[in-house]
């Protein structure tokens, strides 16, 4: 089962910061605008706000299995970019 610390495991995430379900999450790299196109290669769809800033507008109806395999994408597009 994917674990909801992606951020954690990969220490590139810097700040997350919400209101209801708008999420943003500062990374302290500048690649948001890669990781965003090597997510959306793989069906992720959010927005990169600048260099650092990862920006996510998930659906009212988003249940934890969306929330898993959204994770796993965005491991994998930062593997594909690091």
């Amino acid at each position: 089962m994917p674990s909801h610390s992606a951020g954690a495991e990969t220490g590139i995430v810097s700040e997350i910061r919400a209101r209801g379900l708008m999420i943003g999450v500062s990374i302290n790299v500048p690649k948001a605008i890669e990781l965003r196109n090597a997510a959306m290669s793989r069906g992720l769809i959010f927005n990169a706000v600048g260099d650092s800033i990862l920006r996510f507008l998930p659906p009212l109806i988003l249940t934890e299995g969306d929330v898993d395999a959204g994770l796993e994408i965005l491991r994998a597009s930062w593997e594909e970019i690091r």
